[in-house]
């Protein structure tokens, strides 16, 4: 059987006989460097995720100062844990904010040492044997109180009351007459029992007739039970009571079930010669005396039925275990002979049974440093359980022995190992207890010259005072021993067992501090609050470091049953999470204070924020979240939750990312603050705040206020960022779902913004964007732009239509601004010139000319025939004339001052009929032109112009008067490319309109000798009324109201001719023209267009009032009916050039 064992020492020397302990001086604090940073995490990387994470917590805690470069290098080592060393890096610095005076400025831990960092100069007052302890308080007499920090558990009220320690020992101070030690007075739970034969210790030493030896098993009605202490002692580390006198345990309300299982007596009794040791007498009873060995148990060890019995308990919360195996001298190995299994099995088993029932197992590791040191480099009780599994039988200790030997067996206790038990927690939801082993500290917070080390079990292992006696570092662990022992009732003992009560009662506190929390979760609190001993994170010596109950107290959400309302904050205080946990009731967070949550925290009934911040920096999980008017939600972290917004919302943490998993919708009194120190999508400095809304159909709602911050901005930010246009903070993303709504308004930052700019929202189908933009499109000299006068009328129309900031667009122009407030500088300065919309001007100049070139057409014909350079004078009455002509015109605009050019390119074809009534000639006509328009980079357009005319010439006494009137219709397109940094559409643009002329000329000829001069004079309107259009195809297209374009102008030319007659009867007549043209009044060079919803007005190229006709032509007369000719006619103007090629041909009948 596995034989168990006492782990104290015993009570050695009165306080005041014991020595001393000299203390050296700390090694020089490591180098501060990145290297040593690296070399640190690198070793703590060699023992595993949790030493690593362990090592962060640590030393952030230590050097919060350097936590940064902590951060860094640990995610340079492993990128795989960011999240996880965030968080480790978060929960190190909160630590350093509560416990500053244990923080050392500018330091890494890197090595173990003699001393440990931690190590006190002098010993805690209740250790020091040169302080009597009638001179010591209550609470200092078990130094144990003091190391761990307990007053912090009393100052909030948690004693470990209402819980149930089970203590599986030589039984407590408790008589059959229910005379109980006054430290357990009402305490001590009805349950407890013993599985040991009473034997009067009394009678030790002495030789005793058979009779003698029978009585002594007669238990008295005052006797207690624990004949050795052993047991009263642990129990009143526990539980001692808070009572004014003796000493008090470290959860002085809570409840001992005692079990008496482990025998402990000391000494032997004669009886007819033979010895019998107590503690054989204690197991086997009086068949001893006889050679057999009967137990209460049966074959079964005490122990072992001790843990079942207490399993079926579900108050008990933790279970006591000071107890192990008997090691010999210099022993290197834990031998488990193949005859010894099935025991080490049932004892592993029934473990498992109190494991199963949600129990907490705390172990001893033993006391074999001094005698076999080898063998104590780990755990030397069943706390070593876990590790004993197939995969680690050929696992090594120092000395190139096994840690245990099995005989080849393969002996499996894996099933009591925390990853066991998770994955069973996993499968069926059902919580289980942990083991948790103890090694021992004297009153320097060094280890125990006696005490196991953590070895292979450090992570399940951590260290609490169980005093020094063996080596005079301390006067040991005073608590209640029975009086019939120390007629005081107190005494100091020293060993692992004394440590392991110390975590026992820490347990009880944390399990009524933390009613709602599972037994991996109060271990977790236990062991992520170590202080830190020794080598850098979890090591080999102390494990996770020495019990701290003040900050497993100062984690998570105290005295939170898991039922209805949990309420934190109302005082205002500031509370931070470090640990994981789930209730099936709701969070209220109050007050003006910050609860941060750096783990993982459910809620089942939803949570609430209506006082102070919400920083989740860790998970929080939980149906919906509301955060009301005077809340705020924040930090890095994950929350799965559908978020209601009364209050702010402010994603990230100086700055940073948070994930919402649900739905977010925000009210109109809510506001969303987003703090940009960079363009970064990392947390910290040179980076912006974002919210990331994850899930499948989850959508953000947008409303109430943006808030922006570029300067003021806490913790690790540079507030020295300015963005510039161009640069894009997309601060809301949507994974699987949309982003509705708009906020009402955007508060501009008080500082930080380039002169000239704002910021702006972008409204994408999942996504929110920030983005600086000019305060004023219409004045872009702030960046060095030099606006031509249509892109500041253009710049304008955007000012006038942009809605306020932060407001989301109109659905038609939502994606325009979008792409609109996405341009950089350098995209405004070649861009804005191809939203201009400069084409429609040109264009509805190009169709006001098309009517001329008509009307101009139909003029030089009343006068070629009334003067008759087209036919032979004297036509007689009645008769009538057909006619046909076509030209080409070119015109080139060019440009003038910043407004650039286009060309015109225009094909005509025109016909008509005259009759000669004597003096008078009337005609009608009709044409048709087709002219392509080029204005380059302003887009290509082109007019198709159908036109019909009527026209009559009358010879006077003195000049000949003409006149002519006409009506157009003319079909229109244009197509323009608009481009804006890497956006580029094409805008399309169709419709039509009406146009004509009225023309009234006079002239008349004047025979020369040689030549006949004509000189003439022409009066006219020409107009064109452009129906409304709308373009398409661009995200800026325009819309172009109807729309009426025209000239008037005045023309004065002088023609000269001579007719040419040949033999054979052909006649020519050239003709020489020159003329001036003035256009008075409104030239209307200009097109009205209106960009999201806004007007503004597009000025074409401009050109001269005063313009150069000049004109050749030559005519041929080939017969009396017909006549045909050619002619060239050129335009100057002011900028513009104008050259028309013609022929005509016409038939009398």
């Amino acid at each position: 059987m596995l034989a168990s064992t006492l782990l104290a020492t015993g009570a050695f020397a009165r306080a005041d006989d014991l020595p001393s302990r000299p203390v050296e001086e700390s090694e020089a604090l490591a180098d501060q460097s990145s290297e040593a940073v690296r070399a640190a995490l690198q070793e703590a990387i060699a023992f595993g995720r949790k030493s690593l994470l362990a090592s962060i917590v640590e030393n952030a805690r230590l050097t919060p100062e350097r936590a940064d470069l902590i951060e860094a290098e640990a995610r340079r080592l492993r990128p795989d844990l960011a999240a996880s060393i965030s968080k480790a890096v978060a929960s190190g610095r909160h630590l350093a904010s509560l416990f500053p005076e244990a923080s050392v400025s500018g330091t890494v831990r890197t090595q173990p040492r003699a001393s440990s960092p931690a190590a006190r100069a002098t010993p805690y007052p209740g250790g020091n044997p040169s302080i009597p302890k009638d001179a010591l308080s209550e609470y200092q007499r078990n130094y144990s109180l003091d190391a761990m920090h307990v007053d912090a558990a009393l100052e909030k009220g948690f004693t470990g009351k209402g819980v149930v320690v089970g203590v599986i020992d030589t039984g407590i101070a408790l008589s059959p007459n229910g005379t109980v030690h006054p430290e357990f007075e009402g305490r001590v739970d009805p349950r407890s029992k013993s599985y040991l034969y009473w034997f009067d210790p009394s009678v030790e030493g002495e030789h005793l007739t058979q009779e003698q030896f029978e009585a002594a098993f007669e238990q008295g009605p005052d006797d207690p039970y624990d004949i050795d202490g052993h047991g009263t002692h642990v129990s009143g580390i526990i539980g001692a009571g808070r009572n004014g006198f003796g000493m008090e345990g470290v959860a002085s309300q809570a409840t001992i079930l005692s079990v008496g299982a482990i025998p402990g007596g000391d000494g032997e009794v004669f009886v007819d010669g033979e010895d019998f040791d107590i503690d054989d007498l204690q197991y086997c009873g009086p068949s001893l005396l006889n050679g057999t060995c009967e137990p209460i148990t049966g074959s079964r060890v005490p122990d072992t039925v001790g843990f079942e019995y207490l399993s079926q308990f579900s108050d008990v919360k933790v279970i006591n275990g000071s107890f192990g195996s008997n090691a010999e001298p210099d022993q290197k190995t834990w031998d488990i002979p193949v005859g010894a299994q099935a025991q080490f099995m049932a004892d592993a088993k029934a473990m498992k049974q109190s494991l199963d029932a949600g129990q907490i197992i705390v172990m001893s590791a033993g006391n074999e440093f001094l005698e076999a040191p080898v063998l104590a480099e780990n755990p030397f009780s069943s706390g070593l359980f876990p590790f004993i599994q197939p995969k680690n039988e050929a696992a090594t200790n120092s000395s190139g022995s096994l840690v245990y030997d099995d005989h080849g067996t393969g002996l499996d206790l894996s099933f009591t190992s925390a990853e066991a038990l998770a994955a069973a927690e996993k499968q069926d939801g059902i919580a289980r207890g942990r083991i948790v082993v103890v090694v021992a500290l004297d009153a320097y917070n060094q280890i125990s010259s006696y005490s196991n080390r953590c070895g292979v079990a450090k992570e399940w292992c951590i260290a609490a005072p169980g005093g020094d006696q063996p080596s005079g570092a301390d006067s040991g662990i005073y608590s209640t021993v029975p009086e019939d022992l120390v007629p005081s009732g107190y005494d100091s003992y020293s060993g692992t067992s004394m440590a392991a009560p110390n975590v026992s009662g820490a347990v009880a506190v944390l399990t009524e501090a933390y009613p709602s929390f599972t037994p991996a979760e109060i271990v977790e609190i236990l062991f992520m609050t170590a202080e830190d001993l020794g080598a850098a994170g979890i090591d080999a010596v102390y494990g996770w470091g020495l019990v701290r109950l003040d900050r497993a107290l100062s984690v998570g959400p105290v005295g939170m049953t898991g039922e209805g309302v949990y309420t934190v904050g109302a005082d205002g205080s500031d509370t931070t999470w470090i640990v994981s946990f789930t209730s099936d009731g709701s969070l209220e967070k109050q007050g003006g204070g910050t609860l941060s949550i750096l783990n993982a925290a459910t809620f089942r009934q939803g949570a609430g924020v209506e006082g102070g911040l919400l920083a989740v920096d860790g998970d929080l999980t939980t149906p919906e979240l509301h955060v009301g008017r005077n809340g705020t939600l924040g930090g890095t972290g994950r929350v799965v939750a559908d978020v209601d917004v009364d209050g702010t919302l402010a994603p990230g943490q100086s700055p940073g990312t948070m994930t919402i998993a649900g739905n977010v919708r925000l009210a109109p009194t809510a506001t969303m603050e987003i703090d940009v120190d960079g363009t970064g999508t990392e947390n910290g400095a040179g980076n912006y705040d974002r919210l990331l809304v994850a899930g499948t159909g989850n959508d953000f709602a947008a409303n109430g206020t943006l808030q922006p911050r570029l300067r003021g901005i806490s913790g690790a930010a540079t507030n020295a960022f300015t963005p510039m246009p161009g640069e894009l903070f997309t601060f809301v993303q949507v994974a699987d779902g949309s982003v509705t709504g708009s906020f009402a308004s955007l508060d501009q930052p008080d500082a930080g913004l380039a002169p000239g700019t704002r910021f702006d929202v972008l409204y994408a189908a999942d996504a929110l964007s920030l983005a600086a933009t000019p305060e004023r499109y219409a004045d872009l000299s702030v960046f060095g732009i030099s606006a031509t006068q249509n892109e500041k009328a253009l710049g304008t129309a955007i000012d006038r239509s942009r809605p306020p900031a932060g407001v989301r667009p109109g659905a038609a122009y939502n994606e325009s601004f979008n792409a609109l407030y996405a341009a950089d500088i350098e995209a405004l300065a070649g861009g804005l010139s191809s939203l201009t919309g400069q084409i429609h001007a040109e264009m509805g100049t190009s169709a006001v000319r098309a009517i001329g070139r008509f009307a101009d057409r139909i003029g030089e014909r009343q006068i070629g025939l009334a003067t008759g350079w087209l036919s032979e004078t004297g036509t007689p009455y009645g008769t009538g004339e057909v006619w046909v002509s076509g030209n080409h015109a070119h015109t080139d605009v060019a440009s003038s001052g910043a407004i650039s050019g286009y060309d015109v390119n225009a094909n005509n074809g025109a016909f008509g009929i005259d009759w000669h009534f004597g003096q008078t000639i009337a005609g009608v006509a009709g044409s048709y032109e087709y002219a392509d328009i080029s204005a380059k980079a302003n887009g290509d357009g082109n007019i198709g112009t159908y036109q019909a005319a009527a026209y009559a010439t009358f010879e006077t006494a003195g000049p000949t008067v003409a006149v002519r009137g006409g009506l157009s219709y003319g079909d229109l397109s244009t197509s323009r490319l608009t481009t804006l940094g890497k956006y580029a559409a094409m805008a399309n643009a169709s419709g039509h309109g009406m146009g004509g002329f009225a023309e009234v000329s006079a002239f008349q000829d004047f025979e020369m000798a040689a030549l006949t001069l004509t000189p003439s004079a022409t009066l006219g309107y020409r107009g064109f009324h452009r129906d409304a259009m709308t373009e398409t195809g661009s995200l800026f297209a325009l819309s172009l109201p109807d729309e009426t374009f025209s000239e008037t102008q005045t023309t004065l030319a002088l023609s000269a001719s001579h007719r040419f007659v040949f033999d054979n009867g052909l006649k020519l007549e050239p003709v020489l023209s020159a003329g001036w043209r003035h256009d008075f009044g409104d030239l209307d060079r200009s097109s009205s267009l209106a960009i999201f919803g806004s007007g503004f007005d597009a000025s074409g190229a401009d050109t001269g009032r005063n313009a150069f006709i000049g004109r050749v032509s030559v005519n041929a007369i080939a017969s009396d009916r017909f006549t045909f000719g050619a002619s060239y006619e050129a335009e100057l103007r002011d900028n513009l050039t104008s050259q028309t090629f013609s022929a005509n041909a016409s038939l009398k009948f």
